[in-house]
């Protein structure tokens, strides 16, 4: 969670507590309640519990988002660029780990008494 947010909200409450209602417009805490701004160690236990509930209530579970769900999901693409370059990666492996079989299988086949240590 972000702590500006965090902040913000502490003097939303701590202004609405002191019965001023000119946060609106401001956006910035001017309550006297600290000069350099709230400090998150050193709130009384009641503001302490609505910074809990708000917390609470403005957590969002990252794994129940629509956009967790796209970064699983995998997207057709029916460009011929992509197709191309997925033939040429398709090929490209193709000729590494066969060319890596057929060294194997030409020792193996042409000299199966020796052994393999060189």
């Amino acid at each position: 969670m972000n702590y500006t947010m965090i902040y913000w909200f502490l003097c939303v409450i701590v202004v609405f507590q002191n019965q001023e209602v000119d946060v609106w417009a401001s956006k910035s805490c001017d309550c006297s309640c600290n000069a350099g701004g709230v400090s998150l160690e050193n709130l009384d236990p009641v503001t302490q519990e609505k910074v809990d509930n708000i917390t609470k209530e403005l957590k969002v579970d990252t794994r129940n988002t629509s956009s967790h769900t796209r970064t699983l999901i995998s997207a057709s693409d029916p460009r011929p660029s992509a197709q191309a370059a997925g033939c040429v990666g398709i090929v490209i492996l193709t000729v590494v780990f066969g060319s890596l079989v057929l060294l194997d299988l030409t020792r193996i086949c042409f000299k199966p008494n020796e052994k393999f240590s060189d």
